[in-house]
């Protein structure tokens, strides 16, 4: 008997054929023949609980055992049950950048680490290890929820990271940051007004490809003429006229980045100044020698002035010779005439200088915006104050919906030599102000690198009526789900918020006795997840232990789970109670993709709450899809 590692060229023919003829592909070539049998073992802490002969189906007994557990606080691997469509992507070789779309439960973030884990593998002979890849996640909870896996599969961590983390690291100052979750947070529940409307048009233009385009003629166009240089003097001394460093910049130094170039003028100017030294230094001498104060030591004390003067000169040669990014920016925001001759022949929004002017007095009050970090990190990295690095050999993009065509230019300028696996659900994409993502875009993006654009067709996560129930929210049926029943979803009606709350105390009691180990209560903001979180913690008297998912939590905890819509993408829960079902939570039509993500999250039972009417995306299910009762 040879045992062989799930990743080894001939695993594959256990999870792409059923018995009969097959081949798989090898160093050596494509090696064909039969199978004769497929036969699974059901090994636990030494003990051979099961084995069966098995066929290639989708509904095998080994996934529905996987199907059928509860789920934990770490993601699990699923070598056991992977499936064909999911190992061809997993073995994947043919594309430099991998696109992949899958509704929610098609395992795609499984599918990442058992791919980052096959190229760790298949190329550990070509020094790719875990220090040469990147994962990119959505938050730092979810970074702890997949922790487990690599090591599971005999791989050391990979570098795991997210996009707020890299532009904290990328955008240092006194300026404070807001990230995606306080955008959501505000877009949800911030007063509806005017500001309120300018600013969702302001997020919808910020990442839009038109915008992209606009910003980079700007630094093509700071590259090209855009640097003023005027002359610089030092007590009357001449040391270098405006043209002349106009003419190193964009002439001499023209092919280097452009804070190398300053700091070659920067040091060519400071050789200058040596000559200019001896001179100063004289007239220092002469305006010393007659003051009486200063007749005992006259040289010492000139000395010691010369070098205050030549250390605020050059303090000024550096402030002046130097790029800001943030500078920079707020330049084309508050120069709506030039903003506007980079900007035409686009189709931009009729209030265009209302966005540029709300953008500008964000950033003159302190605050960079989430909308306004990708037009700043562009600018940062394209004038050279941003580094590629080129030691990552592969990188992962969990939630790919969430990533703007700006941002995905950005991250192939950062790491130019990689490899890409990027993973997302369009359905997924819960901010309704977002340009809505399209893949050929992406595939667009790194047009220099083969790419492929693959679907994943099944969902594994939720029951078949919890299946049916959120492809009716979402009104598509371009997905197949696994067969495995269980309880329709629960749709229940209280009197008022007090009732609604009980209600809701209620269904914990009762997704307990029915085996549910993880239970995710979803708020619609963070909030209303708080009021709820303290009404729990009061009411249970610390009986249970009560967990309040916030977005710089950086640990997920199994149990009873209180989070806010937006922070629950990516995490799945045995049973989901939604606590605003309501008419008027949920109601405008960008908000249908964010109903169907929180209700997706549910592994075997899923309950809705409101008070008065619910929600317009459950008044449109046929009521045969989900169960009605009363609290009261």
């Amino acid at each position: 008997m040879l045992i062989y590692d799930w990743r080894a060229p001939v695993c594959s023919l256990f999870y792409d054929n059923e018995e009969g003829k097959a081949s798989y592909r090898c160093p050596e070539g494509t090696i064909s023949g039969e199978v004769t049998l497929r036969r699974q073992f059901g090994i636990s802490k030494g003990h051979l609980d099961y084995v069966f002969n098995s066929s290639l189906k989708i509904d095998d007994d080994i996934l529905q055992k996987t199907l059928s557990k509860s789920s934990d606080e770490k993601m699990k691997t699923i070598i056991t049950s992977i499936q064909k469509e999911q190992n061809k992507i997993i073995r994947d070789e043919d594309n430099s950048v991998l696109i992949v779309q899958g509704p929610a439960g098609s395992g795609k973030t499984s599918i990442a680490l058992h791919r980052v884990a096959y190229i760790l593998y298949k190329y550990a002979n070509k020094n790719v290890t875990s220090e040469n890849v990147v994962i990119f996640s959505p938050n730092e909870i979810f970074n702890d929820y997949i922790s487990g896996v690599l090591p599971e599969l005999g791989e050391n961590n990979v570098y795991q990271t997210t996009f707020m983390e890299y532009v904290r690291n990328s955008l240092s100052g006194n300026l404070r940051i807001e990230d995606s979750n306080e955008q959501m947070e505000y877009i949800l529940s911030a007063k509806r007004n005017r500001e309120y409307y300018l600013r969702k048009d302001n997020i919808t233009f910020k990442t839009s490809v038109l915008f992209a385009e606009i910003i980079k003629r700007y630094v093509d166009y700071i590259e090209r003429d855009g640097v003023k240089f005027t002359d610089i003097t030092f007590k009357g001394f001449l040391i270098i006229k405006g043209e002349e460093i106009k003419s190193l910049f964009y002439t001499t130094y023209s092919k280097w980045p452009m804070d190398h170039r300053f700091k070659e003028i920067i040091q060519d100017i400071e050789q200058r100044i040596k000559p200019v030294e001896k001179e100063r230094l004289k007239q220092i001498e002469e305006e010393l020698s007659e003051s009486d104060d200063f007749y005992d030591d006259v040289q010492a004390m000139s000395r010691v002035k010369l070098k205050n003067e030549l250390q605020d000169l050059k303090g000024y040669i550096r402030r002046t010779l130097s790029i800001n990014p943030l500078r920079s920016y707020k330049n084309l925001l508050s120069n709506h005439k030039l903003f506007l001759s980079l900007a035409e022949g686009l189709d931009l929004p009729s209030n265009i200088k209302e966005i540029l002017t709300q953008s500008f007095n964000f950033l003159q009050s302190g605050i960079i915006k989430y909308e306004d970090i990708t037009p700043l990190l562009y600018i940062n990295y394209a004038l050279g104050c941003e580094r590629a690095m080129n030691n990552i050999k592969y990188v992962i993009i969990d939630e790919a919906q969430d990533y703007s065509p700006f941002q995905y230019l950005i991250i192939k300028k950062l790491f130019p030599k990689a490899g890409f696996t990027i993973l997302g659900d369009i359905n997924q994409s819960i901010n309704p102000n977002v340009n809505t993502l399209d893949y050929n875009i992406i595939a667009d993006i790194f047009g220099d690198k083969k790419s492929s654009i693959m679907n994943l067709t099944k969902s594994y996560r939720c029951t078949t009526e919890i299946s049916n129930f959120t492809r009716e929210v979402l009104k598509t049926y371009d997905f197949e789900n696994t067969y495995r029943q269980g309880e329709k979803p629960k749709v229940v009606q209280s009197l008022n918020e007090e009732g609604k709350m009980e209600a809701v105390i209620k269904d914990i009691d009762e997704l307990r006795a029915a085996g549910m180990e993880s239970i995710g209560i979803i708020c619609r903001t963070a909030s209303k997840a708080s009021k709820v979180y303290k009404h729990l913690m009061k009411v249970r008297n610390n009986e249970e232990e009560i967990f309040l998912l916030q977005k710089d939590d950086s640990e997920f905890n199994s149990g009873v789970t209180v989070t806010p819509s937006y922070l629950a993408k990516g995490l799945e829960f045995d049973g989901v109670i939604i606590v605003d079902g309501d008419e008027g939570d949920y109601k405008e039509e960008g908000e249908r993709k964010l109903f169907y993500t929180i209700c997706t999250r549910a592994l075997h039972m899923l309950h809705i709450h409101f008070v008065n009417k619910p929600s317009r995306f459950i008044q449109d299910i046929d009521p045969r899809l989900y169960t009605s009762s009363k609290s009261f």
